[in-house]
């Protein structure tokens, strides 16, 4: 499954308009990591439908990444309800992004 991307005027409706939780991986092309995750996020949402998945290119979306603070990529920002409620930096495995999931499902 394919992650759908956002932009800045995107955003709005999809992430902070929206009711329930919302995943948003902050990341950009030229990161392997960020790949790595990506690939994770595409294995890991069909399992918990009930939490929407996007991802933010922060290279085309400077505006964002300093509106929630992206210091280094890859970063997920969690929503709920519109609100950002935890974040993570970086990654460390398919475990403890499975464990983020869990955590808000």
């Amino acid at each position: 499954m394919s992650i759908n991307s956002l932009d800045e005027k995107s955003f709005a409706t999809s992430v902070l308009n929206k009711k329930g939780t919302t995943i948003v991986d902050f990341s950009s092309e030229w990161c392997g990591t960020c790949k790595i995750l990506g690939k994770a996020l595409e294995e890991l949402s069909p399992k918990y439908s009930s939490i929407n998945v996007f991802k933010v290119d922060v290279d085309s979306n400077m505006g964002l990444a300093m509106k929630y603070k992206v210091g280094s990529v890859p970063f997920i920002v969690v929503f709920k309800d519109g609100v950002p409620v935890d974040q993570m930096t970086g990654f460390s495995g398919k475990g403890s992004l499975e464990s983020l999931f869990t955590k808000y499902a």
